[in-house]
């Protein structure tokens, strides 16, 4: 099996997990093995996994660095439980690539609706405002997942054709605020590969973001505002499709009404 190269082995491992690791994982496995997809395994020697950490060290952030060589790592660690390749897990190559390296919690700067003027017809914009969810999974919505018919309107975020779902908790509804439903009219999905990452760049750039916050500002501004409105933290991790902090609060199912009342709490 040492004689496969690393795409190789990366797309059979893709297809042996293929309801695991999601479309976002895999893009990231592949951009991982860009570099280095035609070596066969036997190939990757120390030498190449130390220059593979100092290229994306030079070239890339120290986040984007980690993310690269944990994707490699996490690669030979489920290709070797599928026996796809020998040994054990301290032989994986990567096992200790990423050392040392950090992922920097990006802590965008808090910007209130007056400042958003611009964006305030927009109904990714305001949908975002008000949900706190992902800019894809925004823009992913299929019209069947927009309920507007129920008691309670809700936007239901599940895998889409174009866009999986992160994770579990990331599958939830989340119930409208009164001023997404004049904007709804205008709310068409996103066909492209990564909805709603064009949106995002034009948005940072317009609104003059830095690199990286772009629409995510909005999510982190989402959390400052309920905070501020005394939302509980476990109600915000419902909201947001954040997994729930404590034991405790996994048990048992949140009503619509009440993520509805939270919402309302929201200028």
């Amino acid at each position: 099996m040492t004689d496969m190269n690393v795409l190789t082995l990366t797309e059979r491992t893709r297809r042996l997990y293929r309801t695991k690791v999601k479309d976002t994982t895999y893009a990231n496995w592949l951009k991982a093995v860009a570099p280095i997809g035609e070596l066969t395994l036997d190939q990757i020697t120390n030498d190449v996994v130390l220059d593979q950490r100092i290229h994306w060290l030079e070239t890339t952030s120290e986040s984007t660095c980690k993310l690269r060589l944990s994707s490699l790592k996490a690669i030979w660690n489920k290709a070797r439980k599928m026996k796809l390749i020998p040994g054990t897990k301290a032989d994986n190559p990567w096992l200790d690539a990423d050392d040392g390296l950090v992922i920097a919690n990006r802590d965008p700067e808090f910007y209130p609706w007056e400042h958003y003027a611009r964006y305030h017809n927009d109904p990714y914009f305001v949908i975002l405002w008000y949900t706190g969810a992902r800019i894809g999974e925004v823009a992913g919505l299929s019209q069947q997942n927009i309920v507007t018919e129920a008691e309670i309107p809700y936007f239901q975020f599940v895998d889409q054709e174009n866009r999986d779902i992160k994770n579990g908790p990331s599958k939830r509804k989340v119930p409208m605020h009164p001023a997404c439903l004049p904007v709804l009219p205008h709310f068409r999905q996103s066909k492209a590969v990564a909805p709603g990452k064009s949106w995002s760049e034009n948005f940072g750039k317009n609104m003059q973001l830095p690199t990286g916050d772009a629409a995510h500002t909005l999510r982190h501004s989402f959390h400052t505002r309920c905070r501020d409105a005394s939302i509980e933290e476990y109600m915000i991790d419902i909201l947001t499709g954040h997994a729930k902090a404590s034991t405790t609060a996994q048990y048992g199912k949140t009503r619509l009404h009440l993520l509805e009342a939270a919402i309302k709490k929201l200028q």
